[in-house]
């Protein structure tokens, strides 16, 4: 989660912090401390610093704080469940191999194949997780890999994951597993309501197969 902000910039705000607290320490205005070494106050400061920032940030502390205001405007609070709809372009790769047109819809669009399930994404400072979980129950994935990044241009933040699916049982036209990858985007807003964006895979990709569409999730 500190990847929205930067590591360069997580990093200088924890070592401020390490250098006020360790300052306070040293000069002891209240005579509170215990009269030690200035090195040993450095290693008390960030040893407090570091207590600080795994209970805070690596507990369910953390969503909570992400929703103060202000400080969502850094961390955006998305750690929730989540409605899914899935329109994947499956029904045109399957027509076009059939060797028929893809059906139109009245405005003139292809037809897209839709899915709905459920997801959670679980959002701490060092990490965040993400499951989902289709009504259906023919396909589940597990996140491996999630980062939040701001926009370069309008410096919104962006949600982007790669997962692994697996399919218990599949279709003779599907594999029993296949890697994803997603981009969302987060709004700028106190409680998000929506995420959405696009999704690809490599599901089936030697047979020309690889599946693709538009995902959005909306807090349960």
């Amino acid at each position: 989660m500190f990847d929205s902000v930067g590591l360069s910039a997580f990093l200088k705000v924890v070592l401020y912090v390490n250098a006020v607290l360790a300052v306070a320490l040293a000069s002891d205005l209240f005579g509170l401390v215990p009269s030690m070494p200035f090195f040993s106050q450095v290693s008390v400061s960030v040893i407090a610093v570091s207590a600080l920032v795994v209970v805070v940030g690596q507990t369910p502390v953390f969503p909570w704080i992400c929703g103060l205001p202000g400080v969502w405007r850094l961390f955006p609070n998305i750690d929730a469940e989540y409605a899914v709809e899935l329109s994947s372009n499956w029904s045109i790769i399957e027509a076009r191999n059939a060797g028929r047109q893809p059906d139109i819809s009245p405005e003139g669009a292809p037809v897209l194949f839709n899915r709905v399930g459920k997801a959670k994404i679980s959002a701490r400072l060092a990490q965040i997780d993400m499951t989902l979980v289709m009504d259906d129950k023919y396909l589940s994935s597990e996140t491996l890999t999630c980062s939040l990044q701001r926009h370069r241009g309008e410096r919104k933040p962006v949600l982007f994951y790669v997962y692994d699916s697996h399919v218990a049982t599949p279709k003779c036209t599907d594999s029993q597993r296949h890697l994803g990858a997603a981009r969302l985007s987060i709004p700028l807003e106190r409680c998000p309501k929506v995420l959405e964006g696009n999704y690809w895979t490599d599901r089936n990709w030697h047979k020309g197969l690889n599946t693709a569409g538009h995902i959005r999730l909306t807090r349960i």
